[in-house]
């Protein structure tokens, strides 16, 4: 007697890709060139849309100075649970600059700094790791080699970006054997809103302290970090993408 039986196939597991600060003139342009995932997800302090895929996503917003409330989003159905997925990619455009020197910048001013710079990426960190860890993950961050060499007018922002040099690598060593992943890119000057708020004179200066006399192409930028996601044996490092800067 022959007995037959009903093998049902097992659901496909996916591949999802995060981005926080989605609302950045970065992210606005090169997301879409981050390659398809079958899943999507965006984060914006404002609620902003952005467009990848051919298609517009309204962007996750959140409090950037409340663990808890990220902590409650991560926990909710709008990110789906570690059964569902086999990959696991985040890309943080999350960054602001100082605006005053740093002897006229009062305490608010320094936290936000941090909070936007260096505490919203170690949330996201933590909170991507404590969500999918075990399954292939990794995490790019965006930094700045003009921040990273320091100067007038960085201090806040330089120490942030520093920070963040530093929890990339403590990331990889903790987690790296838990298929986890962390990196920084390190930008030059890009050519986002510095003709409207930087003068030529400014620019030309920027330009000068690198090896190509030119502004950082978007696509460098798409090309660094889709090695950075697809490349498991780089990890904990901080890779430049800046022309050669040599401030």
């Amino acid at each position: 007697m022959t007995v037959s039986r009903t093998v049902k196939a097992s659901k496909a597991k996916k591949s999802l890709l995060v981005v926080v600060g989605s609302g950045s003139a970065l992210a606005q342009r090169i997301v879409s060139d981050l390659g398809t995932y079958d899943l999507f997800i965006a984060f914006s302090t404002r609620g902003s849309s952005i467009q990848y895929c051919g298609k517009s996503w309204s962007s996750i917003k959140y409090d950037s100075a409340s663990y808890e409330s990220l902590r409650q989003i991560f926990a909710s159905p709008s990110l789906p649970s570690r059964s569902e997925i086999d990959r696991v990619c985040l890309v943080s455009f999350t960054g602001a600059k100082d605006s005053k020197l740093f002897i006229s910048s009062d305490g608010a001013m320094i936290q936000d700094l941090l909070n936007t710079n260096f505490t919203v990426n170690a949330y996201f960190a933590n909170l991507m790791i404590r969500k999918y860890r075990g399954i292939p993950l990794s995490m790019v961050f965006l930094s700045s080699a003009g921040a990273l060499s320091g100067g007038v007018g960085l201090t806040i922002y330089s120490s942030a970006k520093q920070a963040l040099s530093g929890m990339v690598r403590s990331i990889a060593i903790e987690y790296g054997r838990l298929n986890v992943n962390a990196n920084a890119v390190a930008l030059g000057a890009l050519p986002f809103g510095m003709k409207e708020s930087v003068s030529q004179v400014s620019i030309n200066k920027i330009l000068e302290k690198t090896s190509t006399g030119s502004l950082i192409e978007p696509d460098s930028v798409s090309n660094t970090i889709k090695f950075l996601l697809s490349n498991p044996d780089v990890n904990g490092a901080v890779v430049p993408c800046d022309g050669g800067f040599h401030g």
